[in-house]
């Protein structure tokens, strides 16, 4: 329902490019969006979301209650802090921002990334400059859009359209 009402939000904005996460939240995402249309999805297996191990698919009250030392030392370093058999958040950043430049300076024209909470707040909070200790600052609602705008290098706007 969020990618349909997407769909209708976004059917006046031009797209030249559609990236996305090979995995299949959104894979369907982007096939709501431009299924049908010209466009072919780019999987970039970078755009992953960040494993969280043994976390993995877990909810928040488990694994406060399975893993308290650790989800409170997670708390106090997210840049660094591994879930048992996990990635860090900083580690998830080596490998999506890399990923993200090349896009940028690859490619012209509209850009579209089909991504994941993890994956775009990592993004968002390197180009606005924010900690990824405080990167859960950043809203990321499902089906949330942020529009980035820039010139050259430099990033001159970002908004959050949905």
């Amino acid at each position: 329902m969020q990618a349909e009402f997407l769909k209708e939000t976004l059917k006046d904005i031009p797209i030249d490019f559609v990236f996305t996460s090979p995995l299949r939240r959104c894979l369907q995402t982007a096939e709501i969006l431009f299924g049908g249309s010209r466009h072919d999805f780019i999987q970039v297996k970078e755009f992953k979301e960040i494993n969280l191990g043994l976390w993995e698919n877990k909810p928040i009250e488990t694994i406060k209650t399975n893993f308290p030392a650790a989800y409170e030392e997670r708390g106090k370093n997210l840049l660094t802090f591994q879930p048992p058999e996990g990635e860090s958040f900083g580690q998830l950043a080596e490998r999506v921002l890399p990923a993200f430049d090349r896009i940028r300076n690859s490619y012209t024209g509209d850009i579209m990334i089909i991504g994941h909470a993890g994956v775009n707040r990592t993004i968002l909070s390197e180009i606005q400059g924010i900690s990824i200790d405080d990167f859960f600052l950043i809203r990321q609602p499902y089906g949330c859009v942020y529009e980035l705008l820039w010139k050259e290098d430099s990033i001159c706007q970002v908004k959050r359209l949905v």
